[in-house]
């Protein structure tokens, strides 16, 4: 239980790298400043900071009311409440963020749909979330450290965290159901979306800046042993961002821009920095 509320603790507290890691993979499609931007589950606020320091109008949007005090003074607009249920004023978004967020809403598809609907016919939306079907989440699920709970249905995932193995015994309703690519690339698909992976790029903040993509401190003290043996470079070659056995069964956690069918640019490649 002390080792669980470290890892969260290190989540709220490492926000604003993983912010900055967001930043860098939205400039590789298209522009920050002056556009609206939408962070749904905006979580402790890094993301939504960062954007607006680089010159973004941002609405952040989260179930959690005390993530209000973190905006005071920011110029990041904060609405208490589930996008699902929420009326925009502005008609459209030029970006909208699901940073660690899709697993854990009761109705992905809903979302997804609603992200359609307000999303600008140029506009690209970041997803990061866990992958249901990595062997390294079915041996140690990303969020609880249990064997087999990545498998699970919400409902079951709330037996075991909550009654059985009681690791958070909160009344909640965001206990994280992972999605398989089969199910995110359906989801897409269904509405008139395709997927852009951008694990090549996360990989390479995973090595020179890893507080931006881990924030288990063992995971940190792992990366630091791969770089000093060596073993950093074989997983460089495995990571891609193809459609294969890689992102299906062994990728733990995908980095993934969408865009409306048809709007994908053929000439994108990473930049390097």
């Amino acid at each position: 239980m002390i080792n669980h509320q470290k890892t969260w603790d290190n989540y709220h507290k490492l926000a604003e790298f993983r912010g900055e890691f967001v930043a860098e993979t939205i400039v590789q499609f298209t522009k920050i400043k002056n556009k609206d931007v939408l962070d749904i589950g905006c979580g402790d606020g890094g993301t939504s900071l960062k954007l607006t320091q680089l010159g973004a109008q941002v609405t952040a949007i989260d179930i959690r009311p005390d993530i209000f005090d973190k905006f005071k003074n920011t110029g990041v607009k904060f609405i208490h409440g589930s996008v699902e249920h929420f009326s925009f004023k502005k008609e459209k978004f030029d970006i909208i963020i699901l940073q660690d967020v899709l697993e854990h809403i009761p109705h992905p598809e809903t979302t997804i749909q609603k992200c359609k609907s307000i999303l600008s016919e140029t506009g690209i939306i970041y997803i990061s979330t866990p992958n249901r079907l990595s062997l390294l989440n079915v041996f140690g699920d990303p969020h609880w450290s249990l064997p087999f709970v990545s498998l699970l249905s919400r409902k079951w995932v709330r037996l075991f965290v909550k009654d059985i193995f009681r690791k958070d015994r909160r009344q909640r309703e965001d206990w994280a159901a992972l999605l398989s690519l089969f199910k995110l690339r359906k989801l897409l698909n269904r509405n008139q979306f395709e997927m852009i992976f951008v694990n090549s790029l996360a990989v390479k903040y995973l090595f020179e800046k890893p507080e931006s993509i881990v924030c288990k401190s063992s995971h940190i003290k792992l990366i630091n042993w791969m770089q000093q043996t060596g073993f950093d470079q074989w997983i460089k070659k495995i990571v891609n961002d193809k459609f294969g056995i890689f992102n299906y069964f062994v990728n733990p956690t995908w980095y993934v821009v969408v865009l409306h069918k048809g709007q994908k640019n053929t000439e994108f490649k990473i930049r390097t920095f």
